[in-house]
C-alpha cells in the first residue's frame, strides 16, 4: 500500500472484521477531458474515505481485546478450588485430610459437587423455643450435643444444644442434622437434668444432598483443613472417600444493597450485551417488536464480538513499509 504511508489511517473492530478508512484531505472529483476537477457541490477538506488500493505487502495492526471490566473496581476473584477424596462433612463443618482448602477465605461463597450423601438431614423445625409448650425442665442449664430419645419416623443422629432459662423452658440449637428424617416427623428429647419432662420437635425442612451452594463463616475456622459454614447451616454427615470438588463462586448482590456502584461479574462487552437484552425485553413488553429485534441483534453481535476477542492471533508478513500500525 503505497499512497500517503506517512499519513493517518483509521480502523474500527467488529468481531473478527476490521473496517479500514483513509484520513485524507480531498474532495470528490470527475474527469473533464484530460483534467480532474472538483465537483461544485462537493466539500473539500479532511474526511474519511474507503481505501482504493490493493494491499500487496501486508498489513500490520496492533490492538488489545475489548475485554476490560465495566467498572473501575476489580471483579471478585473466584479462583479458589479444591478436589480431594479426603473430604468429609459433619454438622456445619467440612474437613479435608489432604489439606486442599488453603485458597479459601472467610465469607467465600462455594459450590459442592460429588457428594454421595442423600439421606434426609434436619435443617429446620417448627419451633426451637419451648417446643410443644412443654413443662419446665431443670432451670438455668446448658447441655451440648444431646441426642433424641425417640422419633415418629426412622431418622437417627440428630444432635442439639439445649439451654434452659430460669423457668426451665428450653431453647434448642441443631448441631448435627442426622439422617433419614422426613418432613413432619416428630423428635422427642428428654431433660438430661433433674426432671423427666420431654420436648418434641417437629421437622419442617430437610436437606437431601450436600451438592449445593453455601457461604463460609465470616468469623469461624477457615484454613487448609477446615471450612466452617456461616450461621446455622448444616451438612448431611458423610465420611471421606468420595471424590468431591469444592469451588468458589461469585457472591450474589441482595436487592436491598444494589446501587449505582453494583455490577455483574462480567467484562465490559458482556455487560453491554446484558443491557441490550434487557432493552429488548422492555421493547417487547411495550409491543415494540421492531425495537426488540434491533436490540436482540445488538445483543447477539456483542456476544459474537466477545467470543472473537478471546482469539489472540499473531500474523507475520515480509518486511516492507506499512500503511498502518
Amino acid at each position: 500500500m503505497s499512497f500517503d504511508t506517512d499519513r493517518n489511517w483509521m480502523y474500527s473492530l467488529s468481531g473478527r472484521h476490521i473496517h479500514l478508512w483513509q484520513w485524507t484531505e480531498t474532495a470528490a472529483t470527475d474527469t473533464v477531458g484530460s483534467y480532474r476537477v472538483k465537483l461544485p457541490s462537493e466539500y473539500y477538506g479532511k474526511q474519511l474515505i474507503y481505501p482504493n488500493e490493493d494491499i500487496a505487502s501486508g498489513l500490520r495492526i496492533e490492538y488489545t481485546a475489548f475485554s476490560e471490566t465495566f467498572v473501575s473496581e476489580a471483579l471478585e476473584d473466584t479462583s479458589a478450588r479444591a478436589s480431594s477424596t479426603g473430604i468429609s462433612f459433619s454438622g456445619g463443618v467440612i474437613s479435608d485430610t489432604n489439606n486442599k482448602f488453603g485458597d479459601f477465605a472467610q465469607s467465600d461463597k462455594i459450590r459442592i459437587i460429588g457428594s454421595n450423601a442423600t439421606s434426609g438431614g434436619v435443617l429446620t423445625v417448627d419451633d426451637l423455643t419451648r417446643p410443644g409448650s412443654h413443662s419446665g425442665w431443670q432451670p438455668s442449664q446448658t447441655h451440648s450435643n444431646e441426642e433424641q430419645t425417640s422419633t415418629s419416623g426412622s431418622g437417627t443422629g440428630i444432635k442439639c444444644g439445649i439451654v434452659t432459662d430460669g423457668s426451665g423452658f428450653t431453647t434448642f440449637t441443631i448441631t448435627d442434622s442426622g439422617s433419614g428424617y422426613a418432613v413432619n416427623d416428630t423428635i422427642t428429647f428428654t431433660d438430661p437434668g433433674s426432671t423427666s419432662y420431654t420436648a418434641v420437635l417437629t421437622v419442617a425442612t430437610i436437606r437431601t444432598t450436600n451438592n449445593a451452594e453455601f457461604t463460609l463463616s465470616s468469623s469461624g475456622t477457615v484454613n487448609s483443613t477446615t471450612l466452617t459454614l456461616e450461621g446455622t447451616d448444616l451438612f448431611l454427615d458423610e465420611s471421606a472417600g468420595e471424590s468431591i470438588t469444592i469451588y468458589q463462586i461469585p457472591k450474589a448482590v441482595t436487592d436491598a444493597s444494589v446501587d449505582e456502584s453494583s455490577h455483574i461479574n462480567l467484562n465490559r462487552m458482556l455487560s453491554l450485551a446484558a443491557v441490550d437484552y434487557i432493552r429488548a425485553q422492555m421493547k417487547e413488553a411495550t409491543g415494540d417488536l421492531q425495537g426488540k429485534e434491533y436490540c436482540m441483534r445488538e445483543f447477539w453481535k456483542k456476544l459474537g464480538d466477545n467470543e472473537s476477542n478471546k482469539r489472540n492471533i499473531s500474523m507475520s508478513f515480509p518486511a516492507s513499509p506499512f500503511a498502518i500500525k
